[in-house]
């Protein structure tokens, strides 16, 4: 999978249903609403930069540096969409 492929990908799976709180005539009320793309985007973000952390900070057969290169791909890929 391509990079600018990954990074769809794992925007669309963080646009997920969530519950929102808010009142009307301050009487509480929750409803299932999707999560905005750009919300959807952040959480992306923090999740590839979770990857590039946990990657760089191993000692790492010298393979994964491939891996490290792809996810900074992906990672700049999220921030164009």
């Amino acid at each position: 999978m391509r990079p600018k492929e990954k990074s769809i990908e794992l925007v669309g799976n963080y646009q997920i249903k969530v519950n929102v709180l808010y009142t009307e005539d301050s009487v509480p009320a929750v409803m299932n609403a999707p999560m905005t793309f750009n919300s959807s985007k952040e959480c992306a973000l923090i999740a590839v930069k979770e990857m590039l952390s946990v990657l760089k900070k191993e000692d790492l057969l010298e393979n994964l540096e491939d891996w490290i290169h792809y996810f900074e791909n992906v990672k700049t890929e999220i921030e164009n969409l």
